[in-house]
């Protein structure tokens, strides 16, 4: 995985570089950056994408009468099965191309926004971060806390990942026998297979859209750590706030680049025990800002954890945190200096 990211990050400053070089329109602020049509002009790139490498595939199926029962011939298998991964390769290599340039064409725009400058967002750690978020691969697991995360429950990741590297097969076969169920009657028949291959483009659409936001999602939780640490560090050393971060990080086995970031940054201010049998007592929480802890809850954009959802409706404050994630999509940065400010 490591040279899959180097690959990443080179094709990044790549493209960073080439945009210093022309002129570029500002944008006001960082919401307008992340709700700009660009990343859907990306995204429509990527079903295009998705589309045309698809097409060939089918083409041949349907020539070579690859799942013909009745007149099964092996070469043609043989020809289909290499045709048919040198076009998902390309797929995929095109598509991490234009996932690496949409992420140079964000860092480049975010440098010129007051609020997010000072965040350095051309170091290689925010590059390789990108460059994995882009590729569908899984943090590292450099934890600077004596924290153990060889058990970690990556389901999500490795099923997402699964799913993702079966969606031609998936679509080729799902949207034919919709098709042929709802056309068999019909002139366009012939075009059922075809049908495919949309469902492909709208796959690699979705996903490539998503991977971008979750990138948009990671540039604003760092935001939102540095405002806290310039803004509340005061707050994030009190004793029971810091079991409840490090409550968090234990029970569910958590691996986060920004939380990681957090506790190292919290060390500088106030030495830290690392007793597990501490953090894991449920009756920390109660005791904590409940403002704090919603937005801790934020810095991973999605719940997975049936404990982590029963946590939260211990909380009590759903609607909060949801407003907040909402925010951090969007790239509020406006909000987030108000939550923090009366926290």
């Amino acid at each position: 995985m490591k040279f899959l990211e180097e690959f990443g990050v080179k094709k990044i400053e790549e493209y960073y570089n080439i945009l210093t070089q022309k002129e570029q329109k500002r944008y006001s602020s960082v919401s307008a950056l992340f709700g700009s049509s660009y990343i859907i002009k990306l995204s429509i790139l990527a079903f295009l994408i998705g589309f045309f490498s698809t097409v060939p595939i089918i083409w041949f199926e349907v020539e070579w009468r690859v799942f013909d029962t009745k007149e099964i011939e092996y070469k043609y298998i043989v020809y289909y099965i290499v045709i048919f991964t040198l076009l998902v390769l390309v797929e995929f290599y095109l598509l991490f191309i234009l996932g690496f340039y949409s992420i140079a064409y964000y860092i480049f725009h975010l440098q010129y926004i007051k609020e997010i400058d000072s965040i350095h967002l051309t170091q290689e750690e925010f590059l390789a971060l990108f460059s994995r978020t882009v590729m569908e691969l899984p943090e590292h697991h450099k934890s600077q806390h004596n924290i153990n995360h060889h058990e970690l429950n990556n389901f999500d990741i490795a099923t997402f990942s699964i799913v993702y590297k079966l969606k031609v097969i998936l679509s080729n076969f799902l949207l034919k026998f919709i098709a042929k169920k709802l056309l068999t009657r019909s002139s366009l028949r012939i075009y059922i297979p075809y049908l495919a291959a949309v469902g492909t483009g709208i796959w690699d659409g979705v996903v490539f859209y998503k991977s971008v936001k979750h990138a948009h999602y990671k540039i604003m939780v760092r935001y939102t750590i540095d405002i806290l640490l310039k803004e509340k560090i005061d707050i994030l050393i009190e004793s029971e706030h810091i079991k409840a971060m490090l409550s968090r990080y234990y029970y569910y086995g958590e691996y986060n680049n920004n939380f990681e970031y957090l506790l190292h940054q919290i060390s500088y201010h106030a030495p830290i025990d690392y007793n597990k049998d501490i953090y894991l007592q449920d009756g920390i929480y109660p005791k904590c800002n409940e403002k704090l802890l919603a937005l801790i809850f934020c810095f991973r954009e999605n719940l997975h954890s049936k404990k982590e959802r029963e946590l939260i409706e211990s909380i009590g404050n759903k609607e909060l945190l949801k407003e907040t994630r909402k925010a951090l999509k969007r790239g509020d940065t406006n909000y987030i200096d108000n939550y923090i400010s009366q926290l």
